[in-house]
């Protein structure tokens, strides 16, 4: 009885340990300090979900641009020649409906506009930094739109900011789980949206460091958000 008890209580607590790589709907984790590797001509970021969506880059490294720092990605600021600071993934991440995206940032404010995600053709999501510029920009499915910052720029440290966009094409931009802008139907944003690399395919600065991103096809639940949020926080001392 002893060992059936064991086991039980062994079985409940292994079903009870929380993973994002088992969250319904991932499509890729570049999980904080792990699975990176730059050989100076190649950038690697593993995909800790499961599903194969890496960043590998063979020529990312070459431009001297793009480096590992203390566990996180840093597209410094572009190249004389022009070339842009950015990474690739493997393959292109179509988001045709809802979706989730956390990303754990830390973005300079020497800008006035800063490409995170970009995609094949003009997809892009953008931040905007400018004191008086404060918004978010993106081109879904070939349609631009931009949101509004509502009273609070988005923080130029560290930070956790989540984007949605829900079954009704409402888009929301979100900082520690406040939102910062959106929560209203967006012209355009019906369109996919696909990603394939961080950062900007033109040669402007950046600057950003990103420290973690998750990517889902679908509206996350808020009682996944919270335990992903947790997770996240504590892995990047947030």
């Amino acid at each position: 009885m002893l060992g059936l008890g064991n086991s039980i209580t062994r079985g409940i607590a292994l079903q009870d340990t929380f993973s994002i790589a088992n969250v319904e709907g991932i499509q890729t984790w570049l999980k904080f300090n792990t699975g990176q590797s730059d050989d100076g001509d190649r950038i690697i970021w593993a995909d800790s979900s499961g599903q194969g969506n890496p960043i590998d880059d063979a020529s990312a490294g070459t431009n001297d641009k793009v480096e590992f720092t203390s566990g996180a990605l840093h597209l410094k600021q572009s190249a004389a020649d022009g070339t842009p600071p950015e990474v690739n993934f493997t393959t292109e991440i179509d988001l045709t409906g809802a979706f989730t995206i956390f990303m754990v940032l830390d973005v300079p404010d020497d800008l006035n506009t800063e490409t995170i995600l970009q995609g094949t053709g003009t997809n892009f999501f953008r931040m905007a930094h400018g004191n008086t510029d404060a918004k978010f920009r993106f081109k879904f499915g070939g349609v631009s739109d931009s949101i509004p910052v509502a009273s609070t720029a988005p923080s130029t440290s560290k930070a956790l900011f989540r984007i949605e966009r829900d079954g009704s094409n409402n888009v929301d931009f979100f900082e520690d789980d406040t939102s910062l802008g959106g929560g209203f139907p967006v012209s355009g944003a019906s369109g996919t949206f696909s990603i394939i690399r961080l950062g900007a395919t033109q040669a402007t600065a950046i600057g950003a460091k990103f420290h973690e991103v998750v990517i889902f096809n679908e509206l996350v639940s808020d009682a996944n958000i919270a335990l992903i949020e947790a997770d996240i926080k504590t892995r990047n001392s947030l």
